[in-house]
C-alpha cells in the first residue's frame, strides 16, 4: 500500500496553478489573431491565382464553406457562404479564368510557413507520400471507380488521391497532390470530357504520379538531378534522406 507524500498537497496545488497559468495563455483573443493571419494568407494566395478580387473572395468563401458538416455540392457550400445561389459557385469551378495547377503551386510555400521547424528536430522537416480515398455513392465524379480503398481495406466506390505532406515535428500538411485516374476512365473519352478531364492526360500510376510530385517539389526535371535551389521543404529532405522510402502499392 502506497503512502502519500507530506508535500502532495503543495505538488497538488502547483500542478493545478500550472495548468490554469498553461490555459490562460491560450486566450481567445490569441486564437482568433492567429485565425485571422491565416485567413490573410489564404486571400493573398487566391488573389495571386485569380485575376479579379470578388473572384477571390468566391474562392474564399468556398473555402471557408468547406467542413464534414457540409455536403460538397454548390448548393450546400453557396448556402453555407452566405450566397443567395449557388451561381457563384459553380462559376468558379467551371468558368473563371484560373489554373487550378497556380493553386497547388502555392502549397509547399503555405505549409513551410505554417509547420515551423527547428534545428534539434530529429524528425522532419521532410516528405511523406501516401494516398487517400474519398468515398462515393454515384459514378458521375471523375475519376471515381471500384478500387481498393485503403479507408476501409476493401474494394469499393471511391477516388483516389496520392499526396504529398511536408512534415516536421510540429505537424504535417499538403505541399502537392494528384488525383488518380483509373484505367476506366483513360479509355472513355466521352466520359472524360463530360467530367471536364483534359483530353491529354495520360493514364499514370499512383507511383509514377509520386515520382512527378518530388520532381515538381525539387524543380528537378525528368531524368535529371535536383537543382541547388530547392523549395524548402523538399531540399531539406533531399540533404537528410539517406535513400528514398517509397510506399507500397
Amino acid at each position: 500500500m502506497s503512502t502519500l507524500r507530506e508535500d502532495a498537497p503543495n505538488l497538488i496545488a502547483h500542478h493545478v496553478v500550472s495548468k490554469d497559468d498553461t490555459a490562460a495563455q491560450a486566450r481567445i483573443e490569441d486564437v482568433a489573431a492567429c485565425a485571422a493571419r491565416v485567413d490573410a494568407q489564404v486571400r493573398g494566395v487566391l488573389g495571386s491565382v485569380l485575376a479579379q478580387r470578388r473572384s477571390a473572395e468566391v474562392a474564399f468563401g468556398y473555402v471557408r464553406a468547406l467542413s464534414p458538416g457540409v455536403r460538397a455540392n454548390c448548393w450546400s457550400l453557396a448556402e453555407a457562404a452566405g450566397h443567395e445561389g449557388w451561381g457563384r459557385m459553380q462559376a468558379l469551378l467551371r468558368s473563371y479564368a484560373w489554373d487550378w495547377k497556380d493553386l497547388r503551386a502555392e502549397l509547399p510555400a503555405l505549409a513551410a510557413a505554417w509547420l515551423p521547424d527547428h534545428e534539434d528536430d530529429l524528425i522532419g522537416p521532410g516528405i511523406a507520400i501516401d494516398e487517400t480515398t474519398h468515398l462515393k455513392k454515384g459514378d458521375a465524379t471523375a475519376c471515381v471507380a471500384p478500387q481498393h480503398a485503403r479507408c476501409t481495406g476493401k474494394v469499393e466506390n471511391c477516388v483516389t488521391t496520392v499526396f504529398s505532406a511536408y512534415v516536421t515535428a510540429a505537424g504535417h500538411a499538403w505541399a502537392d497532390f494528384d488525383v488518380y485516374m483509373p484505367n476506366r476512365w483513360a479509355e472513355d473519352l466521352p466520359r472524360r470530357r463530360a467530367a471536364g478531364i483534359p483530353d491529354d492526360l495520360e493514364l499514370t500510376t499512383k507511383p509514377q504520379l509520386a515520382i512527378g510530385q518530388l520532381r515538381r517539389l525539387t524543380g528537378c526535371p525528368p531524368g535529371g538531378r535536383p537543382p541547388t535551389r530547392c523549395t524548402a521543404a523538399a531540399a531539406t529532405c533531399a540533404r537528410r534522406a539517406r535513400r528514398p522510402a517509397w510506399p507500397t502499392w
